[in-house]
């Protein structure tokens, strides 16, 4: 039989990119691409879907890993979120898609929210594609060297992220997840974004969650 990859390729009008790394190439079955825990298995220098080049992880939940990626059709780099392959966890994401798209058609990357730009399925885990920010509010608190903000910094995030929740109040979609760790930062232009739409829901929704808030950070 051909290595996994050399069946799978065959699917795939545009190849981008494709790595070396010979236990890779040498695998013979998809499961091979995924763990115990049901998340894929990520690996520096690995490609995903042909086009992206898996740079790092970035940080791993509930739901998935989330690693940065060099988009080799755009030319630029890019954050992936890599899905587990669990049946119970697609209606979630699916909602997640649905309130991102709605984000996105109305220009939400420019009210302080995370810009979607697609999503794709590979080897059975949805993966979703944004925008590259630099860190997060969290991995700026954790550092050792961290000695607080300035009254003009915290003013800076305090406002863009208003700018933020106001958009999402007029669209009435209720975040659900609003942590340090789901604040990102672009040191660039001192820019803030809204991440992490899993636990997203309209205010008209039937099921609403039973909470609105990550318990550790509750008041």
């Amino acid at each position: 039989d051909l290595p996994y990859e050399l069946n799978e390729i065959f699917k795939y009008d545009d190849i981008y990119y494709i790595s070396d790394l010979d236990h890779k190439l040498q695998a013979k079955c998809k499961e091979e691409y995924t763990d115990d825990d049901k998340n894929y298995i990520i690996k520096a220098g690995d490609h995903i879907a042909y086009r992206f080049e898996v740079i790092e992880v970035l940080g791993s939940g509930t739901y998935g890993t989330v690693v940065k990626v060099y988009d080799h059709k755009r030319r630029d780099f890019g954050a992936l979120k890599i899905i587990k392959d669990e049946d119970g966890y697609i209606g979630v994401i699916q909602d997640e898609i649905k309130i991102l798209k709605d984000i996105q058609a109305h220009s939400g990357h420019r009210y302080n929210i995370v810009k979607y730009q697609g999503h794709f399925v590979f080897r059975k885990h949805i993966c979703i594609y944004f925008n590259l920010m630099d860190c997060s509010l969290f991995d700026v608190l954790k550092t050792r060297s961290f000695r607080g903000l300035r009254t003009e910094q915290i003013r800076g995030v305090a406002i863009q992220l208003l700018n933020g929740l106001k958009f999402l109040k007029d669209r009435k979609i209720i975040h659900g997840d609003l942590t340090p760790g789901n604040i990102l930062l672009s040191g660039k232009d001192n820019r803030v974004a809204i991440a992490d739409f899993g636990l997203s829901c309209y205010e008209d929704d039937k099921d609403l969650w039973m909470y609105v808030q990550t318990l550790a950070y509750r008041a």
